[in-house]
């Protein structure tokens, strides 16, 4: 066995010495401008001021992973939750009558829907730098204070020219939002700044596991230095325009329907209402298909196949409206294709954790996901202009480009997974050339129950595979990552 792995194996010593080694990188990390890392991601430091690594369990990964998920989970649900309620409030008060309250005409309530989303797509640049550069807690904090104060500002808006300044301003600083949640949740921390100063984590040595527990995912936690190399790499590399033209496919009809949704309802008859009622069970759709698909990809370790699962019921849905007649007698059958359009909202958060897993290097993974919201955005701004109040009740055109663009999804999941088998096949021969086992396993997404039966250790492997984990390389530079399907 060699030296590093019994390394991993020892318990964690803790002395006087190494406590005040500790406490001193902590306050380190607090000043951004006094941290001098070499390029090397911010766990490395960590783990080689306290003496080396530790041996993650199943346990132990377990243990702490309860922990992060009690923090993370309430806060990114609660203001998810209340991001949502901001993307539909538009479409609901559509059906109440705030066109004609707001005196507007032509495509202008198409561009409140599309405004909002231009807004994020002009901000996706400073957005990606400003999470590599500032504290990543205190940044996203500042930003959910903006948009909600904005928010409440919005109800003073009387006409076009209002509504519209509000709306860019609430899409600016709704903009960091998503990004810095993908952020967070790949390196499994929420309003900290790094695992340094995650103060839920009471000891050392939780925090060593919490770091460790990602060794053998070889993506790494956060450098705090922006790479312009990072940057080329994204832009060179066929995964991300893969990734943004999936997004954007998504994004299109989703920025179609979150804006007309309630108005297409109200096309097949309904007053007011009953039209807001019957929207209840499309949200309780995609509450279903978005935790259900979340469960799926965690239980299957593949996301590629439910991305092409979850395309079906849209396109089926879709054709259902263009073809049912619309009329009181059709109800139920035009309500059950509106449901099962409902699905899609599981689709956009399966092409970002796809997107997370098979990237690598801090700065590279910031610019990739803020490519990927330049597609969101983009497609939001798309979307609501391929509808248009004078085209009900069947809106044809709009739907029509829907399911085209679901099919096109489909088409680029099999481009991706031909791309990530091509990038394993190439990695294993670099491995065999360097003397290293041609096949790893990432135990990191070891079943929990498993990895306990059989007492793994999930952050060792043979032949030095992991040594480079917190080396903040890329994925492209890193024979031992591996890309998942």
């Amino acid at each position: 066995m060699s030296q590093g792995v019994q390394l991993r194996q020892e318990a964690p010593k803790t002395g006087a010495s190494e406590v005040a080694t500790l406490e001193t990188v902590s306050r380190e990390a607090e000043v951004s401008d006094g941290l001098t890392y070499s390029g090397r991601d911010r766990a490395a430091e960590f783990v080689n001021a306290i003496g080396g690594p530790v041996a993650v369990t199943a346990q132990d990964n377990q243990r702490v992973l309860r922990k992060i998920d009690l923090v993370i989970l309430p806060i990114i649900l609660g203001i998810y939750f209340l991001q949502s309620l901001d993307k539909t409030a538009l479409s609901y008060a559509a059906v109440f009558g705030i066109i004609k309250d707001a005196h507007l005409v032509g495509d202008q309530y198409s561009w409140l829907g599309a405004i909002v989303y231009l807004a994020q797509l002009v901000m996706q640049p400073a957005v990606a730098y400003f999470l590599v550069k500032l504290p990543i807690g205190k940044f996203t904090g500042v930003m959910v204070l903006c948009w909600g104060a904005v928010l409440c500002l919005m109800a003073a808006a009387k006409d076009f020219g209002g509504l519209m300044a509000t709306r860019f301003f609430l899409g600016a600083f709704e903009a960091s939002i998503a990004p810095a949640f993908v952020a967070i949740v790949q390196m499994c921390l929420v309003l900290s700044d790094s695992p340094i100063e995650a103060k839920f984590l009471k000891s050392d040595h939780d925090k060593l596991v919490a770091i460790e527990r990602l060794r053998m995912n070889q993506m790494g936690i956060s450098s705090r230095q922006w790479k312009w190399e990072h940057v080329w790499e994204a832009f060179a590399d066929v995964k991300t325009y893969l990734w943004f033209c999936m997004i954007t496919a998504i994004a299109i009809p989703s920025g179609g329907i979150s804006t007309f949704g309630p108005l297409i309802v109200e096309s097949f008859g309904f007053d007011s209402f009953t039209t807001i009622l019957f929207n209840i069970p499309f949200g309780a759709v995609q509450f279903v298909a978005t935790l259900g698909s979340a469960y799926l990809a965690t239980l299957w370790k593949v996301k590629s196949a439910l991305l092409i699962a979850l395309c079906l019921p849209p396109i089926a849905g879709c054709v259902m409206l263009l073809v049912v007649e619309h009329d009181k007698a059709h109800r139920g059958i035009l309500l059950a294709g509106y449901y099962i359009i409902s699905v899609y909202p599981a689709i956009s958060p399966l092409i970002y954790s796809w997107s997370a897993q098979n990237t690598a290097g801090d700065t590279k993974r910031k610019v990739t996901t803020g490519i990927l919201f330049v597609g969101q955005s983009v497609g939001n701004v798309v979307g609501p202009h391929l509808y248009q109040p004078s085209e009900a009740p069947k809106y044809t055109r709009g739907l029509t480009s829907n399911l085209a663009l679901f099919v096109v999804l489909i088409a680029l999941v099999c481009v991706g997974i031909l791309v990530i088998w091509i990038l394993n096949a190439k990695h294993a021969r670099m491995r065999v050339s360097m003397g290293k086992a041609e096949k790893v396993v990432d135990l990191s997404m070891k079943a929990q129950k498993d990895a306990r039966n059989k007492g793994e250790v999930l952050n060792e492997s043979e032949g030095a595979v992991g040594d480079k984990a917190f080396e903040d390389i890329t994925d492209l530079e890193n024979e031992d990552f591996i890309y998942l399907y």
